[in-house]
């Protein structure tokens, strides 16, 4: 609409406050009434390549039960996962650690897109060497059992402190086994 090009003109960080006003008003007052502009404000942000924006419009369109006035879901799972792929990839490919841990977890799961172990661990592995203590873990535990990777006590003990350091709770139960 001329509306969200007004907005688009004037730049990525404006899009992305009005998509974080929707929200406030969704989570405030009747959220049937403003999910759709929390999607519609996300997803201008997410189509001028914010990254953050592409990473939260995946989780919202996979994590939300969006429904419509009459309390019909608006998308069907299937739609609402293939979107949250298509943003978490676009996210992951500029470098977000959660959006990368997001995928790896569909690619492990076989949800939404093809089970793909060696995509999981590449993953996992983008986040974890940026610091993801979760998937730290994951990996860690992936060396720990030989799943996906040649089996490496080392590695997953490396791996474990430093999700330990990263204060992940399995991690340091992990270690200490």
């Amino acid at each position: 609409t001329a509306r969200d090009s007004l907005y688009t003109g004037r730049g990525v960080f404006l899009t992305l406050r009005l998509a974080i006003r929707a929200i406030d008003g969704w989570e405030r007052n009747e959220p049937e009434k403003h999910h759709a502009e929390v999607l519609r404000w996300f997803t201008l942000a997410a189509e001028q390549g914010h990254v953050l924006a592409q990473y939260n419009l995946g989780e919202a369109l996979l994590g939300a039960a969006f429904t419509d006035s009459g309390g019909r879901p608006m998308l069907t799972n299937q739609q609402a996962l293939s979107g949250a792929v298509q943003w978490w990839e676009r996210a992951a490919a500029q470098g977000h650690a959660e959006a990368a841990y997001s995928l790896a977890g569909l690619y492990e799961r076989g949800e939404g897109l093809p089970k793909d172990q060696t995509a999981a661990v590449r993953l996992q592995t983008a986040a974890a060497d940026q610091g993801h203590a979760s998937a730290q873990c994951a990996l860690g535990w992936r060396y720990a059992k030989g799943d996906g990777v040649a089996r490496d006590a080392l590695e997953a003990q490396r791996l474990f402190s430093l999700a330990a350091a990263n204060g992940h709770p399995d991690a340091i139960v992990a270690l200490e086994q």
